[in-house]
């Protein structure tokens, strides 16, 4: 420290300046940074036009072609498949024909219709599905949660316009309007709409469905006579334990 003072010092006596490089490396810099901002240039980022923006997004004709080609998945693998496919897939299709027959059928109970629309509904959606899907594993027809809600609905019109339509007609246009909402969702790519469902309300949802499925059943299981088991879940409950016999002394 003494010997810093002390150069410091004689460096004055003989007139050197210490801070020569300093000062000028300051100079420098105060000039580089006055040139950067100096004149004042605002800057205003223009919004884009209607053309502008439609441009940006549409679609190159690569990507077209990817798109069409993505709505037929199948291509991919239709060249590929062989006779081990062929004896696997036959396989399954007769074990699961010997489940859904009766299933459909009684599907189309459920849904107020006559036995035949089930076996329809049974083997259409698969027969279709293969073009237009990607899962090998799912399984594709009526399920009981839906021939309750169509049987539900079919029940409420009827009731509230007696005599205009059959219950064929109503399951026919609730499937129509269905397929409907469904193929917009699968041209416009909105699978992910299904994310803001929460797990509790799709729980809830079909733990009263199968409730309601059981208690529909109840009656015939038992034997008993004079139960509308298209009704309430409440209603069928409550007309199932008045209709059980007495307990015997």
């Amino acid at each position: 420290m003494a010997a810093s003072r002390a150069g410091t010092a004689l460096a004055k006596v003989l007139g050197i300046d210490l801070e020569v490089s300093t000062r000028h490396q300051t100079r420098e810099l105060h000039e580089h940074v006055t040139d950067a901002i100096s004149p004042y240039e605002p800057y205003y980022e223009q919004d884009p036009t209607v053309n502008e923006w439609l441009l940006e997004h549409v679609p190159t004709r690569d990507a077209s072609a990817r798109y069409v080609k993505s709505l037929f998945p199948f291509t991919k693998w239709i060249l590929r498949y062989n006779t081990r496919w062929l004896v696997s897939d036959a396989i399954a299709g007769v074990t699961l024909g010997l489940v859904v027959i009766p299933q459909a059928m009684a599907y189309a109970l459920l849904a107020r219709l006559s036995p035949e629309y089930g076996l329809y509904t049974s083997f259409t959606g698969a027969a279709l599905y293969w073009i237009f899907g990607t899962s090998k594993d799912i399984a594709i027809g009526a399920t009981a949660v839906v021939s309750l809600l169509v049987g539900k609905v079919s029940a409420r019109v009827l009731e509230e316009h007696p005599g205009e339509f059959r219950p064929e007609e109503i399951s026919k246009t609730l499937a129509f309007l269905a397929g409907a909402v469904l193929l917009v969702f699968g041209l416009l790519r909105l699978d992910w709409v299904v994310e803001f469902i929460p797990h509790v309300a799709i729980s809830a949802f079909v733990t009263a469905a199968a409730i309601t499925i059981t208690l529909s059943q109840v009656p015939s299981l038992l034997g008993i006579d004079g139960v509308d088991s298209r009704a309430a879940a409440y209603r069928v409950f409550i007309d199932t334990a008045r209709g059980l016999p007495p307990a015997s002394e």
